[in-house]
């Protein structure tokens, strides 16, 4: 994890904002994964990337089994190339987290068969 601050989301859980991509649009932010479920750091960076409350958006298990996400980084050795990365839809972004505790928040849909959009090894 970066030496960044964290800051606490309105989903009560501490993020590390990171550097943007080049675009304001684009929001990258950084958890502790022996604190934070991943399923929890997905709600907590869509909502501070679009300022929506936790409660009012859509269920993340209509986007992913929310276990298996959580799964994504227990167990991983995260200090090679081996680390996993899945995309998902939720609430009109496009949110790619990844086995070393980052997450990406897009605006809009990417279709999950599109090319450089694929889960599974780095």
């Amino acid at each position: 994890m970066s030496s960044y601050m964290s800051t606490v989301t309105r989903a009560g859980v501490e993020l590390e904002p990171v550097s943007r991509d080049g675009s304001p649009e684009v929001s990258r932010f950084e958890y502790n994964q022996d604190v934070t479920a991943t399923s929890m750091a997905v709600v907590a960076a869509v909502s501070a990337a679009t300022g929506v409350d936790p409660i009012e958006l859509e269920p993340l298990g209509s986007a992913v089994d929310a276990d298996a996400l959580n799964a994504l980084g227990r167990g991983q050795d995260t200090t090679t190339d081996g680390g996993v990365r899945v995309t998902l839809s939720v609430a009109r972004r496009t949110v790619t987290v990844d086995s070393r505790g980052e997450v990406t928040v897009r605006p809009g849909h990417e279709q999950p068969d599109s090319p450089g959009n694929r889960s599974g090894p780095e």
